[in-house]
């Protein structure tokens, strides 16, 4: 964006905003998505933006978290500061994570940009090592197929229910991939 371009909207921001939103709209952490990622998560928001997230887990932990959005600079603070918030935690906590805590954490939003809180915290519940980053509308690398039987043996409690969703998804993978 041009220089006059980009003052305009910063003092739009100003005064509407906190210092963080501000921060993580011009500064956005964890931009982009994971090569080889252990799950991915993506959803559409009532104002028609779409977030997509990518994580790494380790032993249930995430060690990485990274988002992209076509949304607006408030999507993309709330993206941003769902990765930070979710780097460290386990899946399960992860997925506590919701629209209130982040516009705490943010400082909050104006009335007409909390759903952007909503997208994000909803678009991280949405992870599953099941979701093929390959149908995301954004560039993503092949999700890692071996981290599926922990995933399986930590949320799965029928043992028969396991096997169906990992022969399911290990066919829709592999013929989507090879045809």
């Amino acid at each position: 964006m041009n220089e006059e371009v980009e003052k305009k909207y910063i003092l739009d921001m100003v005064g509407n905003y906190s210092e963080t939103v501000i921060d993580h709209a011009r500064n956005p952490r964890n931009v982009g998505n994971i090569a080889k990622c252990d799950g991915f998560g993506q959803d559409e928001g009532e104002c028609g933006d779409t977030l997509a997230v990518w994580l790494s887990v380790d032993k249930n932990r995430i060690t990485n978290a990274t988002f992209w959005t076509d949304g607006c600079g408030t999507s993309i603070a709330c993206g941003s500061m769902v990765t930070e918030m979710a780097k460290g935690k386990t899946v399960e906590e992860a997925s506590r994570i919701n629209p209130e805590i982040i516009l705490k954490t943010l400082g909050g939003l104006p009335e007409d940009h909390v759903h952007c809180a909503a997208l994000a915290a909803n678009t991280l519940k949405k992870f599953s090592p099941f979701n093929d980053p390959s149908e995301s509308s954004f560039p993503a690398d092949n999700i890692r197929p071996a981290v599926l039987f922990k995933y399986f043996l930590a949320n799965v409690e029928d043992f028969h229910l396991c096997l169906a969703q990992l022969q399911r998804f290990s066919h829709n993978h592999f013929f989507r991939r090879n045809t």
